[in-house]
């Protein structure tokens, strides 16, 4: 009996301690003579981007889990990591319970220009300023998140996958290029030149602001929505995924398979060109459509367009207000 109560009051003193611990924060910064990429592989640390002349990265985090977290440098690239695992289990009791704080992990990053930012599990991102950079990869997994984040870049590139998630005002004289999946969820706006999205699984994309040429391409149950106006615009979709498209194009090409649904209602539009096969379109009013229709594809249309037609087996072409 003593020893179990000894045992107790040796867990309590240890849990005790662990929790005056976490109230102490330790800071660390580590100095590199160049850094372009950030890659934090694990843990849920608030990441915060500040331009200065000089590349550091300062940590900030829980006295008692400081000597978890570990950074590396390869290739003009850090890497950080936290090691939950092996945190000792009356260290990992104080973070337990809705009553309870969560761990104080902060990663400040300095750098005059930073060119690619990775983050998984649960970290989130932001930025005071306006980022400045030649290109930007951004790459999400996990519940990574970015807040809000002004960026201007000649070429970026985004990448989010399972539950991630980011809202971003951009400039991009350049090349846009946007790929989700899972269930990733992405709001874009700003001015761009080239721009891609690609969509998959059940993520969704929204993009707002003008470019000069528009091409999509969606899967699965994903969502593209687009606002914008463009020059040349293709849209390509497969399963049972939507795009929308608003605003105002030049030419536009619509490819669509396997109960897939595009809408153009809301862009204006002379000429449209259809290849369906067991998918549908909403076309609004149109002057001239050519199509071609197969396996059960339908189309819907507003006004008296000129119809050129290729091709139109066991399909559908109807006014809109049909169905």
């Amino acid at each position: 009996m003593k020893k179990i109560l000894t045992l107790a009051a040796l867990a309590a003193a240890a849990l005790a301690f662990a929790a005056s611990a976490s109230a102490q924060t330790l800071e660390r910064v580590n100095e590199y003579a160049e850094l372009t990429g950030v890659n934090v592989m694990d843990g849920p640390f608030d990441v915060t981007l500040v331009h200065a002349d000089k590349c550091s990265i300062k940590l900030i985090t829980d006295a008692v889990i400081s000597e978890f977290v570990s950074t590396t440098m390869r290739e003009k690239t850090v890497y950080i990591s936290y090691d939950s695992k092996n945190v000792p289990k009356e260290v990992k009791k104080v973070y337990k319970g809705r009553k309870n704080p969560d761990p104080v992990l902060q990663i400040i990053i300095y750098a005059p220009e930073i060119q690619e930012l990775t983050l998984a599990d649960k970290c989130t991102f932001s930025a005071p300023d306006q980022v400045i950079t030649s290109r930007f990869d951004l790459n999400l997994a996990d519940n990574a998140s970015v807040k809000s984040l002004r960026l201007k870049a000649d070429n970026v590139g985004l990448s989010l996958k399972k539950k991630s998630s980011a809202v971003l005002d951009l400039v991009v004289p350049g090349s846009l290029t946007v790929s989700t999946e899972g269930n990733a969820n992405v709001r874009v706006s700003g001015v761009y030149g080239s721009v891609s999205l690609m969509s998959a699984g059940s993520s969704t994309v929204s993009l707002e602001g003008d470019c000069e040429e528009l091409n999509t391409k969606s899967e699965g149950s994903s969502q593209i929505n687009v606002s914008t106006k463009t020059g040349k615009a293709f849209l390509d979709l497969n399963n049972t995924s939507k795009t929308a498209v608003s605003g105002a194009a030049s030419e536009l090409s619509i490819t669509g398979r396997n109960n897939a649904t595009a809408d153009v209602r809301n862009l204006a539009i002379d000429a449209v060109t259809v290849s369906l096969n067991s998918a549908t379109a909403h076309l609004g009013a149109k002057k001239q459509l050519t199509l071609e229709l197969t396996g059960g594809a339908e189309v819907f249309y507003d006004g008296e367009p000129q119809f050129i037609i290729k091709k139109i087996i066991k399909s559908t072409l109807a006014p809109a207000g049909t169905k």
